[in-house]
């Protein structure tokens, strides 16, 4: 650390501020000991002892002062910008400073070729549905949703977005529906260099597309060399749903919910309970509606016991269908850590628990930082919101929830 960002995080950890209160304060004790004390005839070495005490607490505070900060919440440790790397930052992570030999994709929106907003679900599910797959094995770093659902429309081109991002691969594709016809046409992209790793044309009926979800997603983890456990093929296999229209009300739910207003949120809402009512065991959909209603009350759109109410029950239902959905136990943890009164170790556990089943997920590293801002733990909870942000770079949502702490 140069002699500049010495005295510039002198000024941060207010060690400053610190010093010149100590000052004070101390010299305005010494004074007052020195004139009270003769008074009740007490001896003078003590006098002199207590000023020793003055004199050598200083070194004692400005060390102190450096590793904590008094606030609200009690006595926290100070983050350590330079060795941790927090900063604030509104665009995506710098590609340079991402592990070369980590495996990582963006899944991008694909392109809708029949411009009809009916047929949106498909060229926003099918990404959606990859991303959901790839996110649970633990080798793969996958973007989230909200991060490469900006690009969504946009003539993109993959080296850049790749880059952008800070990922090894992009996946783009094109879609057309005719009648029960459906087109896909996909291309897996190596950031590197813009070669193409992997590409295929499928010519499927509508009622097909879930296994072309399932085939998609498992070239890709062949393409990208990920050794996978017979457990993780599994996984990969799995499908949430078997019914297309449950599948595309719970798209619209989800499309909806991310401007998280307290009308799209009630929306969202009737779109979920719609796609439920379709496939009663859709479990992702009962996830869907507990998050809803858990950020309703968190608002305070609806009264927050009440959302607390609904999210628990929404998500233990989830559970029940689901008992590895990583998106259930991420709500059901925000439910107990994010209401009064809070329940911060179990609330914490289930958290940690939709981390372990799915570490991709950005929004179970962002409610940890909540709740972890909530007991206090100011400077853990950075860890978690980066972890969120380098999965989610782009999420307005995060990048609030991250300020918030630097606020605090």
């Amino acid at each position: 650390m140069n002699v500049t960002k010495f005295f510039a995080e002198l000024k941060r950890r207010k060690v400053y501020s610190v010093a010149v209160a100590y000052v004070v304060a101390g010299w305005a004790l010494a004074q007052g000991v020195a004139q009270v004390f003769p008074v009740f005839d007490i001896p003078t070495w003590v006098v002199r002892l207590i000023v020793l005490l003055i004199v050598l607490g200083f070194p004692v505070a400005l060390v102190l002062s450096w590793f904590f900060d008094l606030t609200r919440y009690g006595i926290v440790r100070t983050p350590d910008l330079d060795g941790r790397n927090i900063k604030i930052v509104h665009s995506a992570p710098d590609s340079s400073r991402v592990d070369a030999a980590e495996k990582s994709i963006a899944v991008l929106p694909f392109d809708n070729q029949n411009r009809d907003p009916d047929t949106d679900y498909l060229s926003d599910g099918i990404p959606e549905s990859i991303i959901h797959s790839l996110s649970q094995l633990p080798q793969l770093r996958v973007m989230a949703p909200s991060t490469v659902f900006s690009y969504k429309d946009k003539d993109v081109d993959p080296r850049k977005v790749g880059n952008d991002l800070g990922v090894r691969a992009v996946l783009m594709g094109r879609l057309i529906q005719q009648g029960d016809n459906l087109a896909i046409r996909t291309e897996l992209v190596n950031v590197a260099d813009g070669t193409e790793l992997w590409g295929e044309q499928y010519n499927r009926k509508l009622a097909d597309v879930f296994a072309v979800q399932e085939e998609i997603a498992k070239e890709i983890s062949e393409k990208l060399r990920l050794k996978l456990s017979g457990a993780e093929r599994q996984q990969l296999a799995k499908r949430p749903t078997e019914n297309l229209k449950a599948f595309q009300y719970y798209i619209q739910g989800r499309s909806i919910s991310q401007r998280r207003t307290r009308e799209d949120l009630l929306t969202a809402i009737r779109y979920y309970e719609r796609a439920i009512e379709e496939d009663r065991n859709y479990a992702l959909a009962y996830a869907g509606l507990a998050d809803a209603y858990g950020t309703l009350g968190i608002y305070g759109y609806i009264a927050p016991l009440e959302g607390q109410r609904k999210s628990l029950e929404a998500a233990r239902k989830a559970l029940a269908l689901d008992e590895n959905l990583a998106e259930a136990y991420a709500v059901l943890g925000l439910a107990y850590a994010g209401f009064a009164p809070s329940d911060f170790s179990v609330g914490d556990r289930e958290l940690r628990r939709a981390i372990e089943l799915n570490p991709s997920l950005a929004l179970a590293h962002l409610y940890l930082g909540v709740s972890l801002v909530r007991q206090g733990r100011i400077a853990e909870s950075f860890e978690e919101y980066l972890n969120a942000r380098h999965l989610d770079p782009l999420s307005s949502i995060i990048a609030r929830a991250q300020a918030f702490s630097y606020y605090l």
